[in-house]
């Protein structure tokens, strides 16, 4: 998919009520984890930027009645929660890349491996200059993260790639669905 470009920066409030939501490509046909069937919860990826800024909304289909959301504002297991994990690496190799989470309550989480060599504590001591926001509504919830790109050392361009990787953690009842969308 490639990122809308927006000419200001975006009210990041989980709402995705900015027009530049209703132009940006949409990443859906989320798969299981380990499989090839498509994932029982929909979700929808989109993407946008405004030169200085990568922003990443999300929405998650669900009834959002009994949601999980156990973790730390910052740096919890948000991953064990109702959650999209999102993971960036300019280049194809195995570092650097960047992941980060946010869960339906709004805990963040971020972690940094700069060059492929730092142990889990030192990837998770760097915070991203980020910003983030989520909104619940009773059939789905919503969610957007506004991550600094000189950062992650990437300058936007007409022909800028970025490998982007997502997963969906979703409960229902005891049950945790985990789906992913891979780019390629």
């Amino acid at each position: 998919g490639t990122a809308a470009r927006t000419g200001e920066p975006l009210r990041v409030d989980g709402a995705l009520d900015e027009p530049v939501w209703q132009r940006a490509d949409v990443l859906t046909d989320f798969v299981v984890w380990g499989n090839t069937g498509p994932a029982p919860f929909v979700t929808r990826i989109r993407l946008a930027h405004d030169g200085s800024h990568l922003y990443v909304g999300m929405e998650c289909v669900q009834d959002t009645a009994r949601l999980v959301t156990a973790a730390a504002a910052r740096d919890g297991n948000t991953w064990k929660d109702d959650s999209v994990e999102i993971f960036v690496n300019e280049n194809l190799n195995a570092a650097p890349y960047a992941q980060f989470i946010l869960n339906a309550g709004g805990a963040f989480f971020d972690q940094y491996d700069r060059d492929g060599t730092q142990e889990y504590a030192a990837r998770l001591a760097y915070d991203f200059r980020a910003h983030w926001a989520a909104q619940v509504y009773p059939d789905r919830w919503c969610g957007e993260v506004r991550i600094p790109l000189a950062e992650l050392g990437i300058r936007p361009g007409p022909r800028a790639l970025v490998r982007m990787n997502f997963v969906r953690n979703a409960h229902a009842g005891a049950e945790t669905h985990i789906s992913a969308w891979f780019s390629s």
